[in-house]
């Protein structure tokens, strides 16, 4: 009885949900939307196998969605018939027409495979798409991704916004397999989907080592079908400036590796934007500043304090931090972050404000004598070196981001969004922030060159919002794995990030409740496998083969 009564709550829950997006829609909804509403269907939960090694021959989702039923029943798809196609009152755009010609490769490739003429099953010739607003011109921290997807005699995939269809496409490619009579097929099922979170995000290192443009178009594609939605694009660092400022062109001349050869131009640049526009990720640049700045020193060493050895007293440039008390350092970033700009449409920025040497500011003599003129401490200085830089980004109408250091030296007002990264009590400083209202981006449970913590199975586990009061939750935006590249370059960086970064894509997207570790198992294998026949090598979770047809 209780099992019934579940199959019946959720058949519920996804029935008000398909009226409410059908509500929304112009009273000229025509026929195919109301389908969805009037049709019924066996709604059992699937036999899926839990064989360790082995896959499962019915597709399953990664990340999980909030609300999924299915049952036996089995459509067949013809690579030569089968379309998306819009319903006859479903706005249009050019985004979700890429998206489904996008998907048409994923899911046929460029393979012909037809229906058995003997096949036990129906054929499912189209899939109706209804988009309900106009579609955006980029992807927000607001940006609704939202859908609902039926897949009966009549499918239909129904959202918000472009970046809804595209999720939604993602989840029924994933569904779409190969079955025993080697037919492309789909089981019958309903699903009403949307994030956990806001910000799911990967954070990539590019300044340690020079990741290709390539390969980071190769990582936004994975990002996609692990529907995370932010790129933080770790730009520079103290080992490397290669980022090309058209005003400033000495900098990665100077600053990046391979006598400045390794270097993003604006045309990269624009090419990542629009390539991960059209798979619903933003990306949001980082500049880190003031410290971890030393491969800019080299370029423009009068922006940076002479700093000293505390043991010998030679000078030490590898601290690499900027001067605070030089009025040209302000005026400097500001050009920076208005060059930024031109080339990011986010309307986020990434500071950084990380590991700022306060030992390279004591040993600067010109740092001592200002503080006993001021009256002031370090900590007050460090302050005022954030605030200004704060000030900058904000001017240009830019939300600024910064590593919680910024926090824990005392800046407990600040206005930016701050990234919780550091392990010394997180879960406090989470809960410390939002109970200031201060906007939390996590981190610190997915550093993925952390070699303590690389398994799937911690990082599935992490609880990103465990100690937030829920009148706070709101401020805790989401979270993000991070890929510092120290040992890492274009040839080890995909199976380095995946599938750990999944486990942390999962835990971003879908129910707090999801937590079953023997399910997980099952489907972030049977991922393995999806990304397999995509052509994309990740690392297997466990032995076995992959049952790709």
């Amino acid at each position: 009885m209780l099992y019934a009564a579940k199959r019946l709550f959720l058949g519920f829950i996804l029935l008000s949900a398909c009226i409410t997006f059908v509500y929304r829609v112009p009273k000229s909804t025509d026929r195919v939307v109301r389908t969805i509403i009037r049709s019924g269907m066996n709604k059992n939960v699937p036999d899926y196998s839990k064989m360790r090694g082995s896959t499962t021959r019915t597709g399953s989702v990664w990340p999980k969605p909030q609300s999924m039923v299915s049952n036996s029943k089995m459509y067949v798809l013809s690579s030569s018939k089968f379309k998306f196609e819009y319903t006859l009152s479903s706005l249009r755009c050019d985004d979700v027409d890429e998206t489904m010609k996008r998907y048409m490769k994923i899911i046929f490739g460029n393979t012909t495979r037809e229906i058995n003429k003997w096949s036990r099953n129906s054929a499912l010739e189209i899939l109706y798409i209804h988009l309900s607003y106009d579609c955006e011109d980029y992807p927000t921290i607001k940006s609704s991704e939202r859908y609902v997807l039926s897949v009966q005699d009549t499918a239909m995939l129904i959202a918000d916004t472009q970046w809804g269809v595209m999720r939604g496409l993602e989840t029924f490619s994933q569904l779409v397999h190969i079955n025993e009579d080697n037919e492309i097929a789909v089981n019958a099922c309903a699903i009403e989907d949307f994030p956990r979170f806001q910000y799911r995000g990967l954070m990539l290192d590019t300044a340690r080592h020079f990741i290709p443009t390539e390969t980071i178009l190769q990582t936004l594609e994975i990002m996609s079908y692990n529907k995370l939605n932010v790129l933080h694009w770790h730009i520079t660092d103290h080992q490397s400036f290669p980022l090309e400022f058209k005003r400033f062109p000495e900098i990665a001349r100077h600053g990046a590796f391979d006598n400045g050869k390794s270097v993003y131009r604006e045309e990269d640049v624009k090419r990542i934007v629009e390539f991960a526009r059209l798979r619903g990720i933003r990306v949001i640049p980082e500049i880190d500043l003031p410290g971890h700045a030393s491969a800019l020193a080299k370029s423009r060493p009068d922006l940076f304090l002479n700093c000293y050895s505390v043991t010998n007293g030679v000078r030490d440039d590898s601290k690499g931090t900027l001067d605070p008390l030089n009025p040209e350092v302000y005026t400097f970033i500001g050009a920076l972050y208005s060059e930024l700009k031109n080339l990011f449409p986010d309307e986020y920025i990434h500071i950084g404000g990380d590991e700022i040497s306060h030992e390279c500011w004591l040993t600067s003599s010109e740092f001592r004598k200002y503080m006993v003129k001021s009256r002031t401490t370090e900590k007050e200085i460090h302050r005022m070196f954030i605030e200004g830089i704060l000030q900058k980004a904000r001017k240009l109408n830019l939300k600024p981001i910064a590593w919680d250091d910024v926090f824990s030296h005392g800046y407990t007002e600040t206005p930016a969004t701050i990234e919780v990264w550091t392990v010394d009590h997180p879960e406090d400083k989470v809960g410390d922030l939002t109970d200031a209202s201060v906007d939390v981006i996590v981190s610190y449970p997915w550093y993925l060159d952390n070699t303590l913590k690389r398994q799937w199975d911690i990082m599935y586990l992490a609880k990103p919002a465990e100690y937030v009061e829920q009148k706070n939750l709101h401020h805790v935006l989401g979270g993000e794995s991070c890929m510092w590249t120290e040992h890492v370059e274009a040839n080890n960086v995909i199976t380095e990030i995946w599938p750990l970064a999944s486990a942390a894509a999962e835990r971003l997207w879908s129910s707090k409740k999801t937590t079953d570790l023997i399910d997980a198992e099952t489907r972030l294998n049977n991922l393995h496998c999806v990304m397999k026949c995509r052509n994309v090598h990740i690392t297997p979770i466990l032995p076995g083969v992959c049952n790709i047809g």
